[in-house]
């Protein structure tokens, strides 16, 4: 799985199940400082631009 972050937010590129997993993850954690949280997630398959592709690591689509 490749995460890249930046100061607006995460990207996971990865197996569902393994990009499921990370967001479980990272939320509870986020939860249980107690703070008010929130999570806004979108989700794609594949890259932007390319629906029906699969990106490699660095974002670009695969040939």
């Amino acid at each position: 799985m490749t995460l890249k972050t930046d100061a607006l937010g995460a990207l996971l590129i990865g197996e569902p199940d393994r990009v499921f997993d990370a967001v479980r993850t990272a939320y509870a954690a986020a939860a249980a400082r107690g703070a008010h949280a929130v999570l806004s997630l979108h989700l794609s398959r594949g890259c932007p631009g390319e629906p029906d592709g699969d990106c490699d690591p660095q974002g670009r689509p695969m040939a």
